[in-house]
């Protein structure tokens, strides 16, 4: 399919990249990317830049690639099977908190759902 690009990302905060290509003949945009993969605050900025490319896009948009992030909409089972904890508790913890987590007050965490929840709210 012949396509043209829209947009390209390869320099921070972009971890791996990001290309976004409208496809002549449909009303449709893809991109792909591969965030971050071992920071969700860095996840949260590259999220930001595709959902205000997204926003703004003259037509359909659809994201495709490796996200490295947890949904807002599975919160319910993470809560259920004490995710945070688990994450918290293994001997990779300290990667897997700074990949999944944000640190509140006195040390606590919480499942940091701002990547996921900044794309699901693009118009």
């Amino acid at each position: 399919l012949p396509f043209d690009v829209e947009m390209e990302q390869k320099a921070a905060p972009f971890a791996h990249g990001l290309v976004c290509a409208h496809m002549r003949g449909f009303d449709l945009e893809v991109c792909l990317t591969h965030l971050e993969p071992h920071s969700s605050a860095i996840r949260a900025k590259e999220a930001a830049i595709i959902a205000r490319h997204a926003a703004a896009a003259q037509h359909g948009v659809i994201l495709l690639g490796d996200l490295n992030t947890l949904s807002p909409l599975d919160a319910e089972e993470h809560a259920a099977i004490n995710l945070i904890d688990v994450i918290s508790s293994g001997k990779r913890s300290k990667q897997l908190l700074a990949k999944f987590a944000t640190k509140g007050k006195a040390r606590s965490h919480a499942i940091d759902y701002r990547p996921m929840q900044t794309l699901l709210d693009v118009p």
